[in-house]
């Protein structure tokens, strides 16, 4: 199950979300339903975590929610994967988040990106003596 042990989940709704939440952060989020200790959605925004959770709010999409403002767009993309790894096939989302527009990242925790990287790897297939005579 998917707990966080330090997590807090607040009451979707708008004027908690404008409470909480400054205007212009980026960020990424988890929605939950009443009852369930795990997310059913994940989430990012790359330009205002506010009004992206304001639309959740206003679609009743969900009940609660818990956030992290990230600083920067790359990270911001890496959290919301690293998430959606870990829980897919238990959440809602049906594609694998998209990188932000501008950025050329892979996702770190894909299949083909981490075989690409081992990949590239350095390997040495004989003994070598570093010790001259």
């Amino acid at each position: 199950m998917f707990e966080h042990p330090q997590r807090r989940l607040y009451c979707l709704s708008p004027w908690l979300v404008r409470l909480l939440i400054p205007v212009d952060y980026i960020g990424t989020y988890s929605l939950y339903r009443f009852r369930e200790k795990e997310p059913i959605y994940i989430g990012r925004s790359d330009t205002c975590l506010r009004n992206r959770l304001l639309r959740h709010a206003h679609t009743k999409r969900a009940d609660y929610f818990d956030y992290d403002i990230q600083w920067t767009l790359e990270k911001c993309f890496i959290a919301e994967c690293s998430a959606y790894h870990a829980l897919l096939g238990k959440i809602d989302n049906l594609i694998h988040p998209p990188p932000p527009k501008g950025l050329d990242i892979k996702c770190p925790f894909c299949r083909s990106t981490f075989d690409r990287i081992r990949n590239n790897r350095l390997t040495i297939s004989k003994k070598v003596n570093f010790i001259s005579s």
